[in-house]
């Protein structure tokens, strides 16, 4: 590689970065007293620490023969080599399916935890999607030769089949916020009218304006919220640009986003599985 100033840069925030993650396991050491964690947070700082350079000097370059790397999956400097591998791993898979099904980027939230709260969420949130799997798949036959009824019958769409990653982000104010990116797989193209954004939504701090929904969105996120907070839900009762579709019990209008599969998806739904901006 050419050795150059903005190279010099990115090696010193990716280091600074080490130290803040390889101070996470510390402190991790320092409550559960694991030496597992202690190991891992000196392994994370001392990646990168030693570089080897073929020096010309005719030519006033340094060309970097070797570096070490510690190989950790939360290691901010190593995730882009695991995000490669696991690209490297499905992309032929997944090019495969695509003479076959069509493909879509689904994200499905629930409300923030606290700390104390969050394992036992982990576990909810699992049976939750397992419950709305079985409400979207695709429509299987029973032994007498029709269609299952464990299935929402009015659903917009089949799921055939997917890739869920868990994400789970965290800011003082609102404690940890877990959530699913799914690459969703569907034998038939959904209909242009049915994806498209008209239902107006609550306003986005992110991209600082007021989000709009589609008909799909809409179905997803109040079927997601039936299941997630166990209760039923009448469609004229869930309006998606209100913080609460039922005050007196808190219980909140869940963020859903379902969108056009691009060509950065594999990477999109893949990344979160090592993203570290979040951890």
């Amino acid at each position: 590689m050419e050795f150059t100033k903005d190279t010099l840069i990115k090696m010193n925030k990716k280091k600074a970065k080490n130290y803040k993650y390889g101070d996470y396991f510390y402190r991790m050491h320092k409550e559960f007293e694991t030496k597992s964690y202690f190991n891992r947070s000196n392994e994370i700082k001392g990646c990168l620490n030693y570089w080897l350079w073929d020096k010309y000097e005719l030519n006033k370059l340094l060309d970097l023969n070797k570096v070490n790397r510690c190989k950790s999956r939360f290691c901010p400097n190593c995730k882009q080599y695991d995000v490669s591998k696991f690209i490297h791993k499905f992309r032929g898979i997944i090019e495969n399916e695509m003479q076959d099904y069509n493909f879509y980027f689904l994200t499905l939230t629930i409300p923030s935890v606290s700390a104390s709260e969050l394992e036992d969420t982990l576990l909810r949130l699992n049976k939750s999607f397992a419950r709305f799997k079985e409400l979207y798949s695709y429509p299987k036959l029973t032994p007498a030769g029709n269609k299952s009824k464990k299935a929402y019958q009015d659903r917009l769409i089949d799921i055939a089949g997917g890739i869920r990653v868990l994400e789970i982000t965290y800011n003082y104010k609102n404690g940890y916020h877990p959530h699913y990116h799914i690459f969703v797989m569907t034998k038939e193209p959904i209909p242009y009218d049915i994806m498209q954004k008209k239902h107006i939504a609550r306003y986005s701090t992110k991209r600082k304006q007021i989000d709009f929904k589609s008909d799909l969105e809409k179905q997803i996120s109040r079927v997601w919220s039936e299941i997630w907070y166990n209760t039923k839900i009448d469609d004229k009762q869930y309006q998606l640009n209100k913080t609460y579709f039922d005050e007196a019990n808190k219980y909140k209008v869940l963020e859903v986003d379902f969108r056009e599969f691009d060509e950065k998806g594999i990477y999109e739904t893949i990344k979160y599985t090592v993203k570290d901006s979040d951890i």
